[in-house]
């Protein structure tokens, strides 16, 4: 059974590939919005069946608890406000991952990525059992950090042309959050 999360105003539900149709708009609706902040995505990432293999080999992962990848909705709206993804996690001694989220440019400023942050992360900790969770996100993106700063994330240095964005290597600020219970 998918997992779902809720919070007062918000849904969180786990990927799977029922949500292609769902997805697809998601991404053809912020495509120019998300531009410049991820990766290049090839074109067939664009189309239904490309969101749909997606979403299959993403349920393999989640299924070997390596990732968990959140959809947002609202409670009385349908279609997808945004993402929370938690991947590349760790277990035995390190109990950390690293967390990336993407919100629709139409729902941005309404604190839905703060709540459905929030949220997550509480599930994570207090029933993932998770130490660390991490999110790099590059010094020019203000509107991140500051969402990661509300929730108490804190630098910790630079990480010097860490990932590439578009064609250009882009320093990151590791920005991490540390269950202290």
């Amino acid at each position: 059974m998918p997992l779902t999360l809720e919070t007062e105003r918000l849904v969180l539900r786990q990927a799977t590939p029922k949500f292609a149709e769902l997805t697809l708009d998601f991404y053809l609706k912020n495509r120019d919005h998300l531009a410049g902040w991820g990766p290049d995505y090839p074109e067939d990432f664009f189309t239904l069946k490309g969101q749909y293999q997606r979403l299959r080999s993403v349920r393999k992962v989640i299924a070997d608890a390596r990732q968990l990848e959140l959809w947002i909705f609202k409670k009385d709206r349908a279609d997808t406000l945004g993402k929370v993804n938690f991947f590349n996690i760790r277990r035995a001694a390190l109990q950390a991952c690293v967390l990336g989220y993407q919100m629709d440019e139409a729902h941005t400023n309404n604190g839905y990525i703060t709540e459905a942050l929030r949220e997550a992360i509480r599930y994570m900790f207090e029933v993932q059992k998770l130490h660390r969770i991490e999110a790099n996100i590059m010094p020019r993106n203000k509107r991140s950090l500051r969402v990661v700063e509300k929730l108490g994330f804190k630098p910790e240095g630079l990480r010097k042309k860490y990932l590439k964005v578009g064609e250009v290597w882009e320093d990151h600020i590791p920005m991490v959050l540390i269950n202290e219970d």
